[in-house]
């Protein structure tokens, strides 16, 4: 491919690139969505309401605290559904949960009734 035609391909690209977005422009500018809705009841939605990202999901999973007990190895509360996990990360191989809270409470629940 010559330069000739590479530069009219780029051309072709920023043509196409400003059309497209004078388009977009113009559906915003005079808000051509009334056009299309059929019930006159609803009010008519916008363009941008369809470029706009869908609501994140809630998380469950948060970090609570986290203490570094040495250079590799760190201590973490972490939170999942409402239930506290003491978790020890980072060591040689002896990562895992150490302790819940929500277990320790439906324990000593337990051993009450």
């Amino acid at each position: 491919m010559d330069l000739g035609a590479g530069l009219r391909a780029i051309m072709a690209l920023a043509f196409t690139l400003a059309l497209l977005g004078g388009l977009a422009y113009l559906a915003m500018r005079f808000d051509f969505t009334s056009f299309f809705n059929r019930d006159p009841e609803q009010p008519p939605k916008k363009l941008l309401d369809f470029f706009k990202p869908a609501a994140a999901p809630q998380r469950r999973l948060h970090i609570v605290e986290q203490r570094p007990i040495d250079a590799r190895t760190r201590l973490m509360v972490v939170r999942w559904d409402d239930v506290e996990h003491l978790i020890l990360v980072g060591g040689g191989g002896g990562d895992g949960l150490i302790a819940s809270k929500a277990a320790a409470q439906k324990a000593t629940a337990g051993d009450g009734a």
